[in-house]
């Protein structure tokens, strides 16, 4: 029944213009990813999905790998969130050849920390561009036509 209640106390997702938060996570390869310094790289999507292998998570997970090559060759990092163990989200990463790191967030630290709902334990679909370290979009999992443009590269 707390999870049920849970659903009603938790918080909104984090506004744009709000700070990323500052946390670190295992990868599919169970080696620890520290948000701040991704971010520090340069912009960063973070993506929640609710399960590895579900048909829409996988959809969603394949439309970030398919549909942003111009992100991704302008620096835009790519970071899959969600419940799964790293040794499941290895399987998925290798058999859906996804070119980006997948976060382990067994016990809910960050979707709570993005404000994300979880429902019995699964995040709900949502994802986060951050630059600068500050939330500069807010959007659904999987939504690429509303991810706001790469920036303009100086020539």
């Amino acid at each position: 029944m707390s999870g049920f209640l849970d659903f009603f106390s938790r918080s909104e997702a984090l506004p744009i213009g709000a700070a990323a938060p500052d946390l670190t996570a295992p990868d599919q390869d169970g080696l620890p990813v520290a948000l701040r310094e991704v971010c520090a790289r340069g912009p960063v999507l973070v993506f929640f999905y609710l399960r590895a292998g579900t048909p829409v998570c996988t959809m969603h997970a394949c439309r970030y790998r398919d549909e942003l090559p111009a992100h991704r060759e302008a620096g835009l990092q790519i970071l899959g969130v969600s419940s799964d163990p790293p040794e499941r989200l290895k399987h998925f990463q290798e058999r859906r050849a996804l070119p980006y790191r997948l976060l382990s967030d067994a016990d809910g630290t960050i979707a709570t920390a993005f404000g994300v709902r979880s429902y019995f334990g699964f995040p709900e679909r949502r994802a986060f561009l951050i630059r600068e370290g500050r939330i500069a979009w807010v959007g659904r999992a999987g939504d690429v036509k509303n991810l706001p443009p790469p920036p303009a590269t100086a020539e």
